[in-house]
């Protein structure tokens, strides 16, 4: 059904494996935002949308250094990285940043 690239058990690891950052994403993401709202710290919506967006990038990447890996084209690893996981690691780091001195700031 997927090919004879992704054997049985290749799926089931891959399936568990998004299935698991999707919870931890999950409840990270509801702890954030209980922590956010006892703590009176507001986030902004767009530090929400550029943290949403940067783990999308990463995500990403990881799935497609996971798929070069099945492939057996490692080689391209590098360029996954440079083009879709940088940008999305500075995109995970502004929010936080700012986030972090907006609170330090006390404004």
């Amino acid at each position: 059904m997927y090919g004879s690239w992704m054997g049985y058990g290749t799926w089931t690891w891959t399936v568990f494996l998004w299935a698991a950052i999707a919870f931890v994403l999950g409840v990270g993401l509801t702890a954030l935002w209980f922590w956010a709202k006892n703590s009176n710290f507001s986030i902004k919506w767009w530090e929400w949308t550029l943290g949403l967006l940067g783990f999308f990038l990463i995500s990403w990447t990881l799935q497609n250094i996971m798929g070069s890996a099945f492939e057996e084209v490692e080689r391209t690893n590098g360029a996954f990285l440079l083009v879709l996981g940088l940008p999305g690691l500075i995109l995970l780091i502004i929010p936080v940043q700012t986030a972090w001195r907006r609170m330090r700031s006390g404004a």
